[in-house]
């Protein structure tokens, strides 16, 4: 964990959630990162700015969020879609990075 935020009184995760991120972003912690963020901050903005700020992220999808969900499911339904890969170089071999 690189740091937290707490949630003050009157405010909620989706507002405190950019704070960290913008914080940790003009720290320079987060470039070359994976950043795990719960379904409450999956949406577009938050996954471009994580990408903004160099660093991969990982999004929770929840059964509630039925467009989100029906993509996730219909990228792993074609084992033969075209996905685009980079390749990176980890230091122990190449790794595919899927880009969508």
């Amino acid at each position: 964990m690189l740091d937290r935020e707490a949630v003050t009184d009157g405010a909620c995760a989706q507002t405190t959630i950019p704070l960290l991120r913008e914080r940790l972003s003009r720290r320079g912690q987060i470039k070359g990162a994976l950043v795990l963020i719960d379904a409450i901050a999956c949406n577009a903005d938050t996954a471009q700015a994580i990408r903004n700020a160099g660093a991969d992220c990982l999004l929770t999808g929840k059964a509630h969020q039925p467009g989100l969900i029906g993509e996730i499911e219909a990228v792993f339904a074609d084992p033969k879609a075209e996905v685009a890969t980079i390749d990176t170089d980890t230091g122990h071999g190449r790794v595919g990075v899927p880009l969508r």
